[in-house]
């Protein structure tokens, strides 16, 4: 099961307002639609996640690539990417001053 989460007081029940730095991939079927409320999209990226749990820790490598494993920064890309539809850097740092 799983576990449910309070929105933050800023978020809205629904919203297609996308996060700084993050664009919409149109070319994908994220597990969540756009306008989800705020718990299935929790929800998705929960799912994602736990999809990808024991693949191996590769720097660099993003399986959206074709590439074998992740490393931190593209896990969390490859999570959103496919959860939600976000595109957004792989950089961690790019991630961390943009995201």
């Amino acid at each position: 099961m799983i576990p449910a989460f309070a929105a933050p007081d800023n978020a809205a029940a629904t919203s297609t307002q996308l996060p700084p730095g993050v664009s919409f991939d149109t070319n994908i079927q994220p597990v969540a639609p756009l306008d989800a409320d705020y718990q299935t999209k929790v929800n998705a990226v929960l799912q994602v996640a736990e999809s990808k749990l024991g693949t191996p820790y590769v720097w660099g490598h993003n399986e959206d690539r074709g590439q074998v494993g992740f490393d931190c920064s593209n896990y969390t890309a490859y999570i959103y990417h496919h959860a939600l539809g976000y595109k957004m850097s792989g950089a961690s740092q790019t991630q961390y001053h943009s995201v």
